[in-house]
């Protein structure tokens, strides 16, 4: 999801409920946190047998 994908979902579901307060200043400060973000990349593919699998196998065999 980029950076506007999330400003539009975000202001979608803020305009669709009635607030007691002045939904554009709400949007506009939210809008400004998101330009802020650092991007951040995931990576697609899942390793199966990555560290924090490995983590809640061995926690789990020894509870």
């Amino acid at each position: 999801m980029t950076k506007e994908q999330l400003k539009s979902t975000i202001t979608k579901i803020i305009t669709s409920h009635n607030l007691p307060f002045d939904k554009t200043t709400l949007i506009s400060a939210i809008n400004e946190s998101i330009d802020e973000m650092p991007k951040i990349e995931f990576d697609k593919t899942f390793n199966k047998d990555s560290n924090a699998t490995k983590s809640r196998k061995s926690f789990r065999n020894k509870s």
